[in-house]
């Protein structure tokens, strides 16, 4: 039974984001003695032998973020959904390339019986924002795709199946939910899907 972390990670001209999951990479070397595969396209800059295994696609499909001066810069990053497609490992951990992992606590996800974990709650440190609990006043439950583990079960096939759904009828759900702003969201797809498929109510 293997195990291990997924990261995507691709440079936009503002964030170096193959820097970013590097450093995530040694630090899970360290603390949890777990391989690591990285997906990326070519322009992303790393050391790939930090790496145990690196996923390179020809060509990301992006959307556009504002940076805290306001400018709307590339946002490679909608590839989540096809996790379990690219991870070679039975049992993964995705994690956004800026969690700094600190200890071992991860490796509670493949002691305990679920075959799917996502965090739910959040608390904003310097309590500037609160934390959404819900996508929109009209959508549901809000769930963080910055973090979560899943085993290769086929429940969690059939889930990842609706989470590519969703995203190639984005522009369906999103009405249908009335989730605000322009920016695509791995968070939002993550949350719909989790309110559609029943079995993952809980």
């Amino acid at each position: 039974m293997t195990k291990g972390i997924l990261v995507f990670a691709s440079d936009n001209g503002h964030n170096a984001y193959g820097l970013q999951a590097e450093d995530l990479a040694k630090r899970a070397r360290h603390f949890l003695d777990l391989p690591v595969t990285i997906v990326t396209d070519a322009q992303t800059v790393f050391n790939y032998a930090v790496f145990d295994k690196v996923i390179l696609l020809s060509s990301l499909h992006f959307t556009f973020r504002p940076t805290e001066e306001g400018e709307l810069v590339p946002f490679k990053n909608t590839r989540r959904g096809t996790s379990l497609d690219l991870s070679p490992y039975d049992k993964t951990i995705v994690l956004d390339t800026d969690v700094v992992i600190c200890n071992d606590s991860y490796l509670q996800c493949f002691e305990q019986p679920h075959d799917f974990l996502i965090y739910k709650d959040s608390v904003c440190l310097d309590k500037t924002e609160p934390s959404p609990t819900t996508v929109s006043d009209a959508g549901p439950a809000f769930y963080w795709a910055t973090a979560f583990y899943f085993a290769k079960t086929e429940r969690v096939m059939d889930f990842f199946e609706l989470l590519k759904y969703i995203q190639e009828h984005w522009i369906h759900y999103k009405a249908m939910f009335q989730i605000p702003g322009q920016m695509f969201r791995n968070d939002h797809v993550f949350s719909v899907g989790l309110n559609l498929f029943s079995d993952f109510s809980k």
